[in-house]
């Protein structure tokens, strides 16, 4: 069952494609419990985990990224990240990473898209001077949202 406010739509996959592959769906039923009802619908929910996976692998490149640009090595240098203030925080952050790029447990959507916002929204923990001692906090609630579905 989705959460409200979650669409059907899988990143990169166009809406029409994903209707007229309902639509064929809706015509074909097996009638056996426990088996999805279309081969439409088994090649939705197949391209929706491989387009899950390749998400998650990107998103936990990104953080693995972030950790890597907190390398004392790298320091001065051109970066939007708050690198002075969150090389404290770098076992939060590759715990994240590790999570994220954990293909054998499942993640909420909502989750991912915490990482997502995290990683790109320039008042994030990562890039706002003023809260990078957030950093922990955010993680944990990035993590409990991860395991909800």
């Amino acid at each position: 069952m989705r959460e409200p406010g979650e669409g059907v739509n899988a990143p990169g996959v166009h809406e029409s494609v994903l209707r007229k592959s309902s639509d064929r769906g809706a015509k074909v039923s097996d009638g056996i419990q426990g088996r999805p009802r279309s081969v439409a619908g088994m090649r939705t929910s197949s391209a929706t985990q491989m387009l899950s996976a390749r998400r998650r692998k990107s998103l936990a490149r990104s953080l693995e990224g972030v950790v890597r640009s907190l390398d004392p090595k790298r320091l001065p240098g051109a970066s939007p990240l708050n690198r002075p203030g969150l090389w404290l925080y770098v076992p939060e952050i590759r715990a994240l990473a590790q999570r994220v790029g954990d293909l054998d447990r499942p993640a909420s959507r909502r989750g991912l898209q915490l990482v997502h916002d995290l990683l790109v929204d320039g008042g994030s923990p990562l890039y706002d001077r003023d809260r990078a001692s957030d950093i922990p906090l955010t993680v944990k609630q990035i993590l409990v949202a991860l395991e909800a579905r």
